[in-house]
């Protein structure tokens, strides 16, 4: 490997332990969404409003890949933006054992509709990614780099603070604990979580990931400027436009909002067709799938906004979240994770050694045929996932879609346990 590392503080790279812990948890609720599908059957597509299926969506986006994410910020912030995260490794353990928490329980009530749970769990979540919001706006505010990635670092964890505070006010009207517009902080909720949280941090990460582990030329500085200071506004007018109940203004900002993910996606592609290295591996294939599913989204998304059939059409909602949600950013979590957790063993590895010994190579922590596996049942997966959603009444595709789902989270747990377990028992 021989990626390009200028700018990057890896001297103020937290220890192992600190990104790890998320991201061995990640598959695990991936592995619980697949058992918690198997259990809804063909049943899932009956409401996005159900219980299992609010229960479901939790699963992906707290369990999986919020517990991604924040793995992430931790091990990235201190080498992109070169400000060290206050607590260290105290920190990681306190966030990362009370999100555990607060997710499980906070599935487990809304599947099973625990109404005296929601004010509780919503309080434990609330802490978790207080302190966690708090510690990060801290490390940032220190940062003396303003490059892209860190601006869109910002704007993720603001988003982080609106998603988590929208989602706490809701269940506090869901239980009539206080009196709040449901509705506007549902739109609120979705939109920053996705938009927000999730896209912000996903372009400042491609921004530095995608040239650096894969190998292409850099993103245009044009795209990552106008991307970076337009992004937070669109959110902003999404606030105001939902609040004031304009419709016809807010279907505009979203378009907005989908054409610079449908124009990210492309460029990503572009760059990814022109990379220097022409063999392809299991990582670059998860970026492809990636951007391909957040494409596909984009594009379903405009043409709803102008075929009100498909708007009205039962599986529309459900066709938009899988593919947004399981074929753009699952996916691109996997792709990431395959070259992050090698890379952070390695350097950590090499880092143990004396002077004139050699770690692995990155590509024998987590071998490619290893990958290469789990990528290929993860795409197989998605396919029978939209494949459900086209015949609904079909329970053997949920059923097949399940397995296979289950069997892609365990790969991936196992690739990074054994890769981590060799440099623990070198370490030892």
């Amino acid at each position: 490997m021989n990626p390009s590392l200028t700018g990057l503080s890896l001297k103020q790279a937290p220890p192992l332990s600190v990104p790890l812990r998320f991201f061995l948890t990640a598959p695990v609720f991936l592995l619980l969404a697949a058992m918690l599908l198997w259990h809804l059957g063909a049943t899932v597509w009956a409401s996005r409003w159900s219980a299992g299926v609010l229960a479901l969506t939790h699963l992906l986006t707290l369990g999986y890949l919020s517990m991604v994410m924040l793995g992430a910020l931790l091990q990235i912030l201190p080498v992109v933006a070169g400000s060290v995260v206050p607590g260290g490794k105290w920190l990681a353990a306190w966030v990362h054992s009370l999100f555990v928490l607060a997710t499980s329980l906070l599935v487990w009530a809304l599947w099973r509709g625990k109404l005296t749970w929601w004010m509780p769990v919503a309080g434990l979540m609330g802490l978790a990614l207080g302190v966690f919001v708090l510690a990060a706006l801290f490390a940032l505010s220190r940062s003396m780099v303003r490059h892209a990635t860190v601006r869109m670092m910002w704007y993720a964890v603001i988003a982080l603070a609106v998603t988590a505070g929208s989602g706490m006010l809701m269940l506090a009207g869901l239980s009539g604990v206080c009196a709040c517009a449901t509705r506007w902080l549902v739109k609120l909720h979705l939109v920053w979580g996705t938009m927000g949280w999730m896209l912000s941090l996903v372009m400042g990460v491609a921004w530095q990931v995608v040239p650096m582990f894969l190998l292409t030329r850099p993103y245009p500085v044009a795209l990552m400027r106008y991307i970076g200071a337009g992004w937070l506004l669109l959110l902003l007018m999404v606030m105001i436009f939902s609040l004031a109940s304009a419709g016809v203004a807010l279907s505009v900002v979203l378009g907005i909002l989908a054409c610079g993910v449908a124009f990210f996606s492309m460029t990503t592609l572009y760059l990814l067709e022109k990379r220097r290295r022409k063999k392809p591996d299991a990582s670059l294939w998860f970026w492809r799938i990636s951007m391909t599913s957040l494409l596909g989204a984009s594009g379903l998304w405009l043409t709803a906004s102008v075929s009100p059939a498909l708007a009205a059409w039962v599986g529309y909602p459900f066709l938009l979240v899988v593919l947004f949600l399981y074929g753009g950013m699952i996916s691109l979590a996997n792709g990431m994770l395959y070259k992050i957790v090698p890379f952070l063993i390695w350097l950590h590895w090499q880092a143990r050694l004396s002077k004139g010994q050699l770690a692995p190579n990155v590509r024998q922590i987590i071998p490619d045929r290893v990958a290469q596996r789990q990528m290929w049942v993860h795409l197989a997966s998605l396919c029978a996932l939209l494949a459900s959603v086209w015949w609904s009444t079909w329970v053997e595709w949920v059923e097949l879609t399940a397995g296979l789902v289950a069997l892609s989270a365990i790969l991936s747990w196992l690739a990074m346990w054994q890769a981590a377990w060799r440099y623990w028992r070198q370490a030892a």
